[in-house]
């Protein structure tokens, strides 16, 4: 759970494993830049890789898991970011630049990368 205060940013990628590599890639950008709980919501096929991501501090897969984080979502101080947008995909960016612009978080390139 984020601390008292802390703002959280909820990422949800829900397919594609290069898309949620891309998204593990946003998250460790959010976390560099800002401290932020990086909350990723994601399917079971991309379970273990996104728990096994130093930047993602709670991954939550399938419906009933989402019901249970309600309370962590319910915060004031979170961005919850869909980043299944066909708009992302075809960006005339990388798709990593076009997540992190879309949060708004200007990150260097190691800060961006996997």
């Amino acid at each position: 759970m984020p601390r008292h205060g802390q703002p959280l940013h909820a990422l949800v990628r829900m397919f594609g494993l290069g898309d949620v590599l891309m998204a593990l890639c946003a998250a460790k950008a959010i976390k560099a830049c800002t401290g932020a709980w990086v909350l990723l919501i994601t399917g079971p096929s991309n379970l273990e890789i996104a728990m096994a991501c130093p930047h993602v501090d709670q991954v939550i897969c399938g419906p009933s898991e989402i019901e249970s984080a309600r309370d962590i979502l319910a915060g004031s101080d979170k961005s919850v970011w869909q980043l299944g947008s066909p708009g992302f995909a075809i960006a005339r960016q990388h798709q990593v630049d076009a997540y992190v612009d879309a949060i708004g978080i200007v990150a260097t390139s190691e800060q961006k990368e996997l």
